[in-house]
């Protein structure tokens, strides 16, 4: 199974988060680039393998239609733009409706080797969930397409309306 690639702009960020990570733990400068040097390595080593195929669009009970090759929701005449975490989140979730997926899991499957070299990757998926949860909030009934299952992790529930 190929990994989902981090979008440069997220790798950047998760770079910036561990350096400063490193700096409040006193490493030196020189470590800090060592560090730097082996993410963007490993970055460009993975750069080169193709993601896995995106879910087909999905068409929910009340008409809405999730897209996540183009990155969207749409209902009706409105578009809801998806940034990259959203749509990884999604395609995971989508894969198995109904089915719970653990949080460590979505950790792994969204961030694949790089998940050592980010801080908190468990916070990067609780941020994904509640993006994610508002953009679907601005569809009737898509507040409750994603669902915590406590001390797991999160489902994506296909409601009828």
């Amino acid at each position: 199974m190929a990994r989902k690639l981090l979008p440069v702009s997220n790798s950047l960020a998760a770079l910036k988060l561990s350096i400063v990570a490193l700096l409040e733990l006193g490493v030196t400068p020189e470590q800090v680039l060592d560090h730097s040097r082996r993410f963007l390595r490993k970055r460009r080593e993975t750069a080169r393998e193709l993601p896995e195929p995106l879910s087909p669009p999905v068409t929910m009970p009340n008409g809405a239609v999730i897209d996540l090759a183009r990155r969207e929701i749409r209902y009706g005449s409105k578009r809801i733009r998806l940034y990259c975490r959203e749509v990884q989140l999604l395609d995971i979730l989508l894969s198995r409706p109904g089915e719970p997926v653990p949080a460590k899991e979505l950790e792994r499957l969204m961030f694949g080797d790089d998940i050592e070299e980010v801080s908190h990757p468990n916070g990067y998926v609780r941020n994904a969930v509640y993006t994610l949860r508002k953009k679907l909030g601005e569809v009737p009934g898509g507040e409750r397409w994603i669902v915590t299952v406590q001390n797991y992790g999160y489902s994506f529930q296909d409601l009828q309306e």
